[in-house]
């Protein structure tokens, strides 16, 4: 076997038991993963997949790195008609929230999570302990521009940033758990959510 079908083969399992572990994880929390389900499930012996992942908890990392980013991509459609920096952050976390919908169970068991290797995934609140705060700096930076640009108080940026992010994570989570399925619902509730979130950041408030 060539290095490169052997190379093709082991991302191909890699990647099936990513899969099989989101999918549990999103149906039984991340508690109930085990790497003797999860063997189960793809049809390997324990030892087959250590062959692949060195433990439990690097499979979940993993997972959460994939499924996160996933989600966290939705801020990154480019888009050069926003006519402020208010549109583009109203646009943007829409899409972002729209993503989290679309994923519920696994953006609430990732959320919600206090395990530390999830934390550096989507810690907030202390972006420095975050590995990747990349998103988070995207609306940071669109702070700084609505700030230049006349439309928003100056201030400190990075805790106006962290108010938005996590009033809109906050929303996330009582959508998912309070079950709000209907879209005319959760549309009127984010508008009323960036109206009040925009409406104490506006230089000018009406």
């Amino acid at each position: 076997m060539s290095n490169k079908i052997k190379a093709a083969k082991n991302k191909l399992i890699r990647d099936t038991i990513l899969d099989t572990a989101k999918k549990i994880i999103e149906a039984e929390g991340l508690d109930s993963l085990s790497i003797r389900k999860l063997a189960a499930q793809v049809g390997y012996s324990p030892a087959n997949i250590y062959q692949y992942y060195k433990s439990k908890s690097e499979i979940i990392e993993a997972v959460v790195q994939q499924g996160y980013q996933q989600i966290i991509n939705s801020l990154r459609i480019e888009r050069l008609d926003f006519d402020s920096a208010e549109a583009e952050i109203r646009y943007k976390f829409g899409k972002y929230i729209e993503s989290a919908l679309q994923n519920k169970d696994y953006y609430k068991a990732v959320m919600l999570s206090e395990k530390e290797n999830l934390l550096k995934q989507t810690s907030i609140l202390k972006p420095e302990f975050c590995r990747n705060p990349s998103a988070f700096k995207l609306l940071q930076e669109l702070i700084e521009r609505g700030q230049s640009q006349g439309e928003f108080e100056n201030g400190n940026s990075q805790t106006k940033a962290k108010i938005i992010w996590t009033a809109t994570f906050g929303l996330i989570i009582r959508l998912i758990i309070e079950k709000i399925d209907n879209k005319e619902k959760q549309l009127q509730l984010i508008e009323n959510h960036f109206d009040i979130i925009f409406g104490g950041i506006r230089k000018n408030r009406q």
